[in-house]
């Protein structure tokens, strides 16, 4: 059994967030069996109510520099690529690169066309009703019962399914402007700078709110 902190400490309160990585007993299934090793990796017991936890699987985002890693990567890309065309593409032909002007002018129009086509739904409404009820039973599980893990997921989905409307309003700007390149540079900058105001926005506050979960569960703010 691997212990990342002691079974007394544990008890004891000392560490409020520690945790024991032990074999997960089931009941009528031989431990040497696949079945149990499945079990074993998908069972989560949760300890006494000074915090400390038996599990399998951690769960633990905050405090993971894969968390932060992804998080940063996926804001990264969703602000670089601007309908597919990375931005400074479109700097490059604003610069005079007749060949750049020439490609990210015929190839935005068509991407705008693409994002326009599959984001035509028979019941809009239906749709982002679901999404609705999803996305608030999902924060309400992530807030209510905080739980980090879904927390975590919640805070660098959400804003990203968000931003969407406004990569569609891009794409209609986009789409009518007749592969004009002095009319879409514009609007692609205006654009460009929104959606880094988001992105600005959402790490600032997303990092603010993990390091306070993570004073607030490791018992400094306590």
């Amino acid at each position: 059994m691997g212990l990342r902190h002691s079974a007394t400490d544990c008890a004891g309160g000392q560490y409020p967030r520690c945790t024991i990585t032990a074999p997960v007993a089931v009941c009528g299934v031989n431990k040497k069996s696949y079945l149990h090793k499945v079990l074993a990796w998908l069972i989560v017991m949760k300890g006494n109510r000074s915090g400390c936890d038996v599990q399998t699987l951690h769960f633990y985002s905050f405090d993971n520099i894969w968390f932060w890693i992804v998080f940063i990567l996926a804001w990264t890309i969703s602000t670089h690529r601007v309908l597919g065309t990375p931005y400074y593409y479109w700097i490059s032909a604003q610069r005079g690169n007749d060949d750049m002007r020439a490609f990210v002018s015929i190839t935005a129009p068509r991407a705008a066309r693409i994002l326009i086509d599959n984001a035509q739904i028979k019941s809009p409404a239906l749709v982002w009703g679901a999404i609705g009820f999803v996305g608030s039973c999902w924060g309400v599980s992530a807030f209510k019962y905080d739980h980090e893990f879904l927390q975590a997921t919640f805070l660098l989905a959400i804003p990203l399914i968000l931003v969407f409307p406004l990569r569609l309003s891009l794409a209609r700007a986009i789409s009518q402007c007749d592969n004009d390149f002095e009319v879409m540079y514009p609007i692609v900058r205006r654009y460009r700078r929104i959606h880094l105001i988001i992105s600005a926005v959402v790490i600032f506050a997303v990092t603010l709110y993990g390091m306070f979960y993570n004073f607030l569960h490791s018992g400094v703010l306590i």
